[in-house]
């Protein structure tokens, strides 16, 4: 099990999600809903019952905070009807179908964008010269970008409010979507198999 926080992530363009999503509703819910699903969220991503865990309390207080923007939002109308975070879709991305593949890891991911960002050399040449990768499987990753197709339906969403609620960045779902395609296994489960999420705040945030 790979335990790293997501921290080591590079920062991507911030994704805009649906604050009613960000609580775990449809955008159609009554403001008692609305005000149902923020205080049991409240309560149930209380950093004090995540002390005995580093990566829940960190996870849980991020969260916390998520949920108290989208309420504000909600109430203030501080967000755009016609914005779909679902008009959006993930892409996979090289590194990310490589971590999915097992052939590296994220902290190895990391260290080579940020040599690639510095060098301004592809993400490929710069894993090919850490001996990472080969030519040839280089290729073949990249020739299976295009046939990877990430879902759009229940994963998909609940990838994007993982991501709303700031518990885990969009490389690490688009890494649990791509095994989903591959292995048909359900993208917390992969999230959390590979230490990336907690699964006391995983029951904290569902209803």
């Amino acid at each position: 099990m790979e335990i790293i926080m997501s921290t080591v992530i590079r920062k991507t363009k911030t994704r805009a999600i649906c604050p009613y999503l960000i609580l775990g509703l449809e955008r159609s819910a009554t403001r008692l809903e609305v005000e149902t699903a923020y205080w049991r969220l409240q309560e149930a991503l209380d950093e004090g019952r995540f002390l005995h865990s580093p990566q829940a309390w960190v996870q849980a207080g991020q969260a916390l905070m998520e949920v108290e923007n989208a309420y504000q939002r909600i109430l203030q109308g501080d967000y755009n009807e016609s914005d779909e975070s679902a008009a959006e879709p993930f892409w996979p991305k090289l590194g990310q179908i490589l971590i999915a593949a097992g052939k590296i890891n994220i902290r190895q991911l990391h260290d080579a964008i940020a040599e690639q960002e510095a060098e301004h050399q592809p993400l490929g040449e710069i894993l090919k010269k850490k001996n990472l990768i080969s030519e040839d499987e280089l290729s073949a990753f990249l020739s299976s970008q295009d046939l990877i197709h990430l879902p759009d339906d229940s994963p998909y969403i609940s990838g994007l409010r993982l991501i709303g609620l700031r518990i885990v960045p969009e490389d690490m779902v688009c890494i649990a979507l791509i095994e989903y395609c591959d292995f048909n296994t359900n993208i917390e489960s992969n999230l959390m198999d590979r230490g990336w999420l907690s699964p006391e705040v995983l029951d904290a945030i569902k209803f």
